[in-house]
Order: structure tokens, then C-alpha cells, then sequence
């Protein structure tokens, strides 16, 4: 879930222009971050504070800072974000900087355009990965949790405009319809604010942003259960109690009808609705659908089918090499993976061996941040996110084929079935393991929603507060 609170963007601007206030004055201005039952778990701060005598020309330093302070499981757990940009009118997005800290975890991020490449680099568990992106012109930084963009352009009503944004953690671009609606006026702690009503279209997600004519956003709505409003200073500074803040968790677990299912189960079969036909969850050879439903029967003992050439062209090939947050390729990933599995050469041996060590070595927290294998390697802490990512970069240094699950399971402690992510490697079928939960076959509970790295992540939104479940039988 915490991909849904951190994630930044860039797009372009060849259609619009930032508003002259950002040359010529300093802005403030602060959103809180609510659940849908109004609890507050965070806020966003950004300013501009214009630089006439840059060296690059009219320029302004765009600072940024998030806090997500909330409740999981009744254990209280808080995520920052800092971090500062730099642009130009004579090229737009010059440099970045963000930096985020949960716990004793931390990532750093930066990046340089240089007019042709987004040249950066990642540091991680004390380790430093570069990246190179080639890139057009003319990019802008946006930020906030549950937000496609957050800086949004000001169109007047009727206008609709398709930008590119830009994802520096998983290094995707994608595209983004923005339409003005309406002009508005916003009743927010007693002042009327004039606004645009936008929404933002984002991998056919659609929020609702309003905005006023200096490009101060007041007002969010996501399709995911998360709302922004305007807040004072007094109020972003303000502590939030334990018992005020919101249970993200809780509050996006689904109870479904029927059955009441166990954790354990071999069987499952549930029914799902409320979705579109694009979001629909995938089928494998355990998890099939039918007329009546989904049908979920992981295998009890599964067998290594050797990996020959013919299979291995059906075997997608992100499923086998690192990114710059499952560095399968890193030497230190590299050596403990080979330590764990020893001379094993059968790929489920090899799985399981890796899934022993995971689930005994890695402490369970609560972690609100950006998993990355080098920084769980170091820290041996953190939740279903942290321990599929270290299984993922483990696995796939020794050679076997593996994707990260994202979807929904069953929880004692929620009485629901609530989101979490596990692991699935290639032994001549897909077949799942959870590293978290103790489980070396994954149980029946488990529902695959979605499939793949961190840059697939965020399509978790698309299931929020619309999935229903009935379960019609379990075993």
C-alpha cells in the first residue's frame, strides 16, 4: 500500500505554462491527508521561492515535504518524504533531490536533466545504483500521496490536455488526461477559495482536483479511499494522537460475504464483482476462473521441471533480472543468495531454501515505505512488501524465475481479507510462496491481483474500495 502514498511524477508542459506567481513570489501551501472516515494520517507542504539571478535564467526552487503518520494493525508507524527541485523557463525540470525515511530505513533519490537524458542515481542499504533515462524536454516534479500529479495545470472549463508523466521509482512513463470541469467555490474552515474542478485520468484512474488560478491545490478526491483538503499551519504541525489517527489498513480491508474462510485453506472458491473488465484479476494454473467464480488450488507438493530453452521463451524476462530496487544483480545479493542455497541445483530446493532463510531472518514490521532488497538486506526488518522484494532479488540471483504477487489475503487479526504481497517462482509452472506469512506454499486465501515489479504496483489503486467478495466455499 505504501506505493499508493509516495509516488512522484513528472510531465511535460508543451501545452501550458506555470503561472507568473511562480517566477515572481514565494508560495506556501499545505493539503492533509485523510481516510474516507475523515481520520488524518499525514500532510503534504510545497513551496516555490522564485531565484531571478540563477544561472540558468528566471528559475525556482520547488521544496516539498510529506508525513504519513497512521495505524496498522494498532501499531502506530510514520513515512517522510523530503526533498526539493529546481526549474527553469529556459529548460523546465533542471535537478531533483527526494529523500524518504521510515524507521531505521532509508532511500535517496536524485536526478539531472541534462537536455536529452534523466541521468540519477538510487542509495539504498548504503549502496548506490545509477539510472539513465532518455527524456524529452521541459519536465515538471510533482508530489503526494494517492496523487497522479499534484502540481496541476490550471485549463479553463472544457479544455482537456494529454501529458507524459514520469515515475523515477520505477522509471515508467505514462500517460495522463487532465480536463477542467467547472469553476467552483470552495467553502474550506470558513474561507471561500475560488477554484478549477479537474480530474486526472491516470491508468483509468480518475481523481478529482480542485485548484486555483495561482495552481494551489485545495482539494483531492482519489478513487481509493484517500482525501486531500487545504489545511493551516497550525494544523500541519499539530500531533496526531494514536487514537486519532486513521488505520489505513483497516480501513481498506474487504469482509466478504458467505463463508468465513481460515487461514491454511487448500481451496477456495470466491466470488469477486464490482470490478471492470480491465481490471480483472489474471488466471494461472491454480488460481482459474470460472462461471461460478474464481476457483483457488494452489499444488500440495510441487516438482522442478528443468528449464530448457523452449520454456524459457514462455518465461517473461523481467521475471529474471533486477531493477534499480530488486538488485538480483548487486554482489551482495549475489554472494548471500549463493551462501543459501549452497550446491542445491533443483529450483524448488533452491525456493525453498531461500524461503526458510527469509521468513527466519527478516524481523516482521510494519514498514510505510519504498521497499528496495539492498535495504532489507541491511536492516533484516519489514513487512509482506520487504520480504518479497529480498525473496525476488534472492531468487533471481541464483537463476530462478520470479514475480512479486500483489493482492489480497485472509487476516485473522482483520476478520476480512486484506491487501499484501507474496511471491511466485517458475519451477515449470507459477507456484506460490509466502515468505511473510510463514507459508512455503502459499494457502487458498491468496488472491492475485496483480502481477510484477514496483512499476506495476500502483495498479493495486484500481481495486480499492471496489472490490467485492462473496466466498462460496472453502477447505
Amino acid at each position: 500500500m505504501t506505493l499508493l502514498f509516495v509516488r512522484e511524477g513528472y510531465f511535460t508542459k508543451s501545452t501550458w505554462s506555470f503561472p507568473e506567481t511562480r517566477w515572481e513570489q514565494y508560495k506556501d501551501w499545505r493539503v492533509g491527508v485523510y481516510t474516507n472516515d475523515d481520520k488524518k494520517v499525514g500532510y503534504i507542504q510545497i513551496t516555490t521561492n522564485p531565484e531571478p539571478m540563477s544561472p540558468f535564467g528566471p528559475a525556482f526552487k520547488m521544496t516539498i515535504t510529506f508525513r504519513l503518520d497512521t495505524v496498522i494493525f494498532s501499531f502506530p508507524v510514520s513515512l517522510s518524504i523530503r526533498g526539493f527541485a529546481w526549474f527553469s523557463q529556459r529548460k523546465g525540470l533542471e535537478n531533483f533531490q527526494l529523500a524518504l525515511r521510515s524507521d531505521e530505513s532509508d532511500i535517496k533519490i536524485s536526478g539531472e536533466y541534462d537536455g536529452h537524458q534523466l541521468k540519477g542515481e538510487i542509495i539504498t542499504g548504503k549502496e548506490t545504483v545509477p539510472y539513465s533515462l532518455p527524456v524529452g524536454r521541459n519536465f515538471l516534479l510533482t508530489a503526494g500521496p494517492a496523487l497522479p500529479l499534484m502540481d496541476t495545470p490550471v485549463l479553463e472549463p472544457g479544455q482537456s490536455i494529454t501529458v507524459d508523466v514520469f515515475d523515477p521509482l520505477s522509471r515508467s512513463v505514462q500517460k495522463s488526461i487532465i480536463t477542467s470541469q467547472s469553476k467552483e467555490t470552495l467553502q474550506i474552515a470558513g474561507e471561500n477559495i475560488d477554484t478549477y474542478r479537474m480530474t486526472v485520468t491516470l491508468s483509468g484512474l480518475t481523481s478529482t482536483v480542485w485548484v486555483t488560478p495561482d495552481q494551489e491545490v485545495v482539494q483531492v478526491t482519489t478513487p481509493f479511499g484517500l482525501k486531500l483538503k487545504k489545511i493551516s499551519l497550525t494544523e500541519t504541525t499539530a500531533r496526531i494522537s494514536d487514537s486519532e489517527k486513521g488505520d489505513i489498513i483497516g480501513a481498506t480491508a474487504i469482509k466478504p460475504k458467505g463463508i468465513k474462510p481460515f487461514r491454511g485453506a487448500k481451496q477456495m472458491w470466491v466470488k469477486i464483482e464490482g470490478l471492470t473488465n480491465i481490471n480483472q484479476p489474471p488466471v494461472s494454473t491454480y488460481q482459474v476462473k470460472t462461471s461460478q467464480g474464481y476457483f483457488i488450488n494452489p499444488p500440495a507438493e510441487p516438482k522442478s521441471i528443468p528449464l530448457t530453452e523452449k520454456i524459457m521463451r514462455t518465461i517473461p524476462e523481467n521475471t529474471l533480472i533486477g531493477d534499480a530496487l530488486i538488485q538480483s544483480e548487486h554482489p551482495k545479493i549475489q554472494q548471500m543468495a549463493k551462501e543459501i542455497v549452497g550446491t542445491e541445483q533443483d529450483l524448488w530446493k533452491k525456493s525453498q531454501k531461500i524461503y526458510d532463510w527469509v521468513f527466519k531472518n527478516i524481523e516482521k514490521k510494519i514498514s510505510p515505505n519504498i521497499p528496495s532488497a539492498l535495504t532489507v538486506l541491511e536492516t533484516r526488518q519489514g513487512d509482506c512488501n520487504e520480504h518479497s522484494v529480498l525473496f525476488t532479488a534472492l531468487a533471481r540471483a541464483v537463476g530462478i524465475p520470479t514475480r512479486i504477487c500483489i493482492g489480497l489475503v485472509w487476516s485473522e487479526e482483520l476478520q476480512a481479507f486484506g491487501y499484501h504481497a507474496w511471491v511466485e517462482v517458475f519451477i515449470g509452472e507459477w507456484t506460490p510462496i509466502d515468505p511473510t506469512l510463514g507459508q512455503p506454499i502459499a494457502d487458498a486465501t491468496h488472491i492475485a491481483l496483480i502481477y510484477g515489479n514496483i512499476e506495476q504496483w500502483f495498479r493495486l489503486s484500481s481495486y480499492v474500495n471496489q472490490i467485492e467478495l462473496e466466498v462460496i466455499n472453502v477447505e
